[in-house]
């Protein structure tokens, strides 16, 4: 008895951490930046930059939330667009972009330290 017990605890707490795991906030912005570059791509085809608009029409089409639109713009637009965005008021945009970085290596990612640049 006590043994399945111990099986069912153990299958729940791996079913929560599986699931924590495939929702994690990482995630969540990851698949919606997709989303929005789907959209872009489709409308304005392949850029390194798009336009604050292109990319506030590309946000409402896809259906993002508010607290992820920052994202958005800090990785579809440049700085002054990012600036211009009244989603993005009191965000930094190089924090936002360098997170963006830190989230696409998984969490505690730190980049190899080569000997010669310490």
């Amino acid at each position: 008895m006590v043994w399945l017990a111990l099986v069912v605890i153990v299958s729940i707490v791996w079913s929560v951490s599986a699931w924590l795991g495939r929702n994690s906030r990482p995630r969540l912005v990851a698949r919606a930046l997709a989303q929005v570059w789907q959209r872009l791509r489709a409308e304005h085809g392949a850029k390194d930059f798009y336009a604050g608009s292109e990319v506030a029409a590309a946000l409402t089409a896809a259906g993002v939330t508010d607290d992820i639109a920052p994202f958005a713009y800090a990785r579809y637009c440049r700085e002054a667009d990012f600036l211009a965005s009244p989603a993005c008021t009191g965000r930094v945009y190089a924090e936002l972009r360098a997170e963006l970085l830190q989230g696409s290596r998984g969490p505690g990612y730190r980049p190899p330290q080569h000997p010669n640049n310490l």
